[in-house]
């Protein structure tokens, strides 16, 4: 058997050896049997490196979730409405208790997003393993 054999999953269900061959971890499998018999030495999950647009799709999940968005084209439209609105109750000389309740709600999430950006830009590149961390993005 192949000396090079690595766990598929981090639950340690499958190994395989990268030829193809994938064995389930059960001790009722001869092959994962005469594995174990054998001494042999299972190489951890490969975890694929991080790359920037892992943390663009982090950036991008947080953004909708702020703006409550179905997709990134939604949240330019609804960024823009909201622009225009603030930019419209910002102009009166007089607000109602729900007019200013709204200003201020969309100055709110106006310095969310900003804070968003920053931490966008501010990532390290390659990100850090946990730059899902909400400690990274508030």
């Amino acid at each position: 058997m192949s000396t090079n054999w690595r766990w598929v999953d981090e639950d340690q269900t499958t190994v395989t050896c990268g030829d193809g061959r994938y064995i389930p971890a059960n001790p009722d499998n001869l092959d994962y049997a005469a594995l174990v018999a054998a001494g042999t030495t299972i190489a951890p999950v490969a975890v694929p490196a991080l790359t920037d647009s892992d943390v663009t799709r982090e950036y991008e999940r947080r953004l909708l979730a702020i703006l409550e968005a179905r997709d990134l084209a939604h949240a330019a439209y609804i960024r823009a409405d909201d622009t225009d609105e603030l930019m419209s109750l910002q102009a009166m000389s007089s607000r109602t208790t729900e007019q200013e309740t709204r200003r201020g709600e969309l100055l709110a999430r106006r310095a969310s997003i900003e804070t968003l950006i920053a931490a966008y830009n501010a990532m390290a590149s390659p990100p850090p393993a946990d730059f899902t961390a909400d400690s990274y993005w508030s």
